[in-house]
């Protein structure tokens, strides 16, 4: 496979687990399946990384690096708005629920909010190690 389908794919899941956050109070069954997604969503990521450190390819252990920063400093940036901005509108908070979902895909989906930052920490902590400079 191919790191452009890959990236394809992994773009999907993003879409997918987006889409799925929206789900109103999961239970049960439903619950254990977006976990469960929200769990394979990192699986495309992990397969493109394991390949960047066994070719040492820098340019996409960097690409991945970036996308984990960029996804775990937003998410931070969306929570604290949202305390910051709790005594607002109530469409000022939906705005900022919605822009949390697109940068934190996919803690929101999971529900687990724990499991997935772990996750992003773990790719980025990976990106870190292995992208030094020798």
């Amino acid at each position: 496979m191919t790191n452009q389908r890959l990236y394809a794919i992994w773009a999907f899941a993003y879409g997918a687990c987006a889409a799925l956050s929206f789900v109103p109070n999961p239970t049960g069954v439903i619950f254990v399946l977006l976990l469960i997604i929200s769990l394979a969503f990192f699986v495309p990521g992990a397969m493109l990384l394991h390949r960047a450190v066994q070719k040492n390819d820098k340019r996409t252990i960097k690409q991945i690096r970036n996308i984990s920063l960029l996804s775990l400093g937003l998410t931070l940036l969306m929570l604290v708005l949202t305390v910051l901005l709790w005594n607002t509108p109530d469409w000022v908070g939906m705005v900022l629920h919605w822009l949390l979902v697109l940068v934190s895909v996919p803690m929101v989906c999971s529900q687990v909010w724990v499991v997935p930052l772990f996750g992003w920490a773990c790719m980025l902590m990976v990106c870190l190690d292995k992208g030094k400079k020798k």
